[in-house]
């Protein structure tokens, strides 16, 4: 990946606000980004521990990731907090149910 630093990203969400990222964090693969946040919050590892893990193929290798930590947020944020949903997220899962 080759992106600055600095580069910023801003995503908007559904109810209007929007934020500025780093355009890596985005852009990070979801098993090292999933990693890095478990390392900073440990407290989530009660749900690495809990889940299945699944083979996926990632850059050409085949890589067991667990499933429980990502199907808990998608399930916080599309039940609880759906005003939280990135315009892009609304956008795929629209394009990909027409």
């Amino acid at each position: 990946m080759n992106i600055s630093v600095n580069s910023i990203t801003t995503v908007f969400y559904i109810n209007g606000l929007s934020i500025d990222l780093p355009t890596w964090y985005l852009q990070m693969h979801g098993h090292q980004l999933e990693e890095a946040v478990i390392k900073a919050y440990p407290a989530l590892n009660k749900y690495k521990m809990k889940g299945k893990d699944e083979l996926i193929m990632i850059d050409e290798k085949e890589v067991s990731v667990n499933t429980k930590l990502k199907e808990e947020v998608v399930k916080k944020v599309f039940d609880d907090l759906p005003n939280l949903i990135p315009v892009d997220i609304l956008d795929l899962l629209q394009g990909l149910h027409n």
